[in-house]
């Protein structure tokens, strides 16, 4: 009984975590709106392709992840376009606007979290890798 739990929390938590980066990247597949532009001003030449492979690389990994079919995999891909995404899109510290500033930082500390979250969650799927898939 007690495996089944763990299985189910695993599942469970994987596919929470796996949920805003599905949403995220549908949702810059769908409008990108001011993305390009801001990954542009960061230097990445062809904004629109880089936000369009992004989001795309966001779903794949958020698939992987929350199917745990790859979710090692599926965690490094989704870190590696978080960071990006990350200073891309909230740039507190250059804006001059206190309640931009507070909104910005708070995206960025939550980022940074989701961040944690799959770090802790790549050393589970590599501790449990080989047992049963849970």
């Amino acid at each position: 009984m007690r495996h089944r739990a763990v299985i189910a929390c695993r599942w469970t938590a994987r596919s929470l975590l796996a949920s805003s980066f599905l949403v995220g990247g549908v949702s810059a597949l769908r409008n990108p709106g001011h993305l390009p532009h801001a990954v542009e001003r960061l230097g990445v030449p062809r904004g629109r392709a880089a936000t369009s492979a992004t989001a795309s690389a966001m779903l794949a990994g958020a698939v992987a992840l929350a199917t745990g079919a790859a979710p090692v995999a599926g965690t490094v891909v989704l870190g590696l376009c978080l960071m990006g995404a990350t200073a891309a899109v909230h740039p507190f510290w250059t804006e001059d606007d206190e309640g931009r500033r507070a909104a910005h930082r708070n995206a960025f500390l939550t980022n940074v979290s989701l961040l944690g979250a799959l770090g802790v969650t790549a050393v589970d799927a590599l501790q449990h890798r080989g047992r049963s898939r849970t």
